[in-house]
């Protein structure tokens, strides 16, 4: 694997002139394994905040949904328009430049920015002293059903970087 991965650096810093069978590996965070974690790491999260907090912030736990439900669909549209960038990425900036670069992947980050500032907002205002409960269930919420929803377009990266290296 090392040696594929450096003929893959090779073939990236010299424009591709090494052998096309060795294709980069894309950023982890592309990747289904790390998606499943993390929608298992924020639904233990949305759980344990439901289950300690007292009263349950229901409204923050709906709105994340609701949010990342939007955010999630966005996100899917971006992956699936920036698939052939996004197999080739490095880093996660490297993800960040590809997804900014396409309509759909702006308007994720927008709505993404939006959604958690207005979390923030109205956890602060509705909470005051416990603004930390209501957003971390707002986002844990956010961050889950956006995990669930791009969980297919991580596959879909899988299959295209496994049908290229072929």
């Amino acid at each position: 694997m090392k040696k594929q991965f450096s003929l893959t650096r090779a073939a990236l810093s010299t424009g591709g002139c090494a052998e096309s069978k060795f294709l980069s590996v894309m950023h982890t965070s592309l990747q289904p394994k790390t998606n499943i974690k993390l929608l298992a790491l924020w639904g233990i999260v949305a759980f344990v905040v439901a289950f300690i907090a007292s009263p349950i912030p229901w409204l923050f736990l709906g709105l994340g949904v609701a949010l990342g439900f939007c955010a999630g669909i966005i996100q899917l549209r971006a992956l699936r328009e920036s698939s052939a960038s996004l197999l080739t990425t490095q880093t996660l900036m490297d993800v960040r430049r590809v997804m900014s670069a396409s309509r759909s992947g702006r308007i994720y980050l927008y709505a993404f920015w939006v959604s958690q500032v207005l979390l923030f907002l109205l956890a602060s205002y509705l909470l005051r002293d416990r603004a930390f409960v209501g957003l971390l269930a707002g986002y844990s919420a956010f961050a889950f059903t956006r995990e669930l929803l791009t969980l297919r377009g991580t596959f879909e990266l899988r299959r295209l970087s496994t049908v290229q290296r072929v």
